[in-house]
């Protein structure tokens, strides 16, 4: 298992919850989340998450058409 501050960040429990634990964010961090639709009807979603480094940027999200 993953064992990433990231990781610890943020959790999908559900496909309309998504748990964040500020213990793990550290000041001045930005938690980016990353949401990424499927083709699979089951799974509707897929949620990415990281950490950038304080004081980086994060630019806001544009949406962005997968090509595959």
């Amino acid at each position: 298992m993953n064992e990433s501050r990231s990781f610890k960040a943020a959790q999908a429990t559900s496909v309309r919850t998504i748990r964040i634990f500020p213990e793990h964010i550290k000041p001045g961090e930005t938690l980016v989340l990353e949401f990424r639709d499927t083709a699979n009807a089951q799974v509707l979603w897929h949620l990415g998450s990281w950490l950038a480094q304080a004081g980086t940027p994060v630019q806001p999200c544009t949406p962005v058409e997968d090509t595959n």
